[in-house]
């Protein structure tokens, strides 16, 4: 949860007042406008909101202008309505949007994954397909002791992971238990794919000599 998630959800009116120290149409709105660097004096000077040569803790909230800029982006995806509040409704939509879109798109990954490499169709990934989703996806090369990792992830015992087991090992993956795929191995081609998780970049395979 980030910082601005936190203190709007400990918050209990219905409609959550922030103090700005910009205007809706500053730079801050403009992702291509850099920010100038400031000398310490500067930084000091521009978050002493009352000039009193003190900073308290709001004045001192403004200190780093990146930091600002970050959240007054992340507050602007909330106020929906552009009045400069966030009211609880727009606070709890923006969130039950956010979390249906990462919902939708880890069913978009995981259902790749089973339509990709699930070759029996039998809704499981055995050990050899999930040493291919490792060496095509992860770039990795699984030991000899891959069977005792794979059995720890097989909670039913049936010899393929199902859906929900193998979400568990892709969170849990134990990387220091694999090596990386060597660049004289060959790798099978894989398709292009658009789908990834939120956050996520596409995995871009190296072009073998």
């Amino acid at each position: 949860m980030s910082l601005l998630c936190f203190i709007l959800v400990s918050l209990l009116p219905r409609v959550i007042a922030i103090p700005l120290r910009f205007p809706i149409t500053s730079e801050f709105g403009d992702p291509d406008n850099m920010l100038p660097e400031e000398t310490i004096e500067e930084k000091f000077a521009r978050s002493d909101a009352n000039h009193d040569g003190k900073l308290t803790f709001d004045e001192f909230l403004h200190i780093e202008r990146l930091y600002e800029q970050i959240m007054w982006d992340e507050f602007t995806e909330y106020d929906q309505n552009k009045d400069g509040v966030v009211s609880r409704d727009e606070y709890e939509g923006r969130l039950s949007a956010q979390a249906e879109k990462i919902s939708d798109e880890k069913a978009k990954y995981f259902g790749r994954i089973y339509e990709d490499f699930d070759e029996d169709f039998d809704l499981e990934l055995n050990p050899t397909e999930v040493q291919n989703i490792l060496r095509q996806r992860f770039l990795l090369e699984t030991r000899s002791n891959f069977p005792e990792i794979f059995a720890a992830f097989d909670e039913d015992q049936s010899g393929g992971l199902s859906i929900g087991e193998y979400i568990k090992f892709d969170a849990n993956i134990p990387f220091y238990e694999m090596d990386p795929v060597r660049m004289s191995t060959t790798i099978p081609k894989m398709n292009a794919k658009s789908e990834k998780l939120p956050g996520m970049k596409p995995l871009k395979m190296v072009k073998q000599n």
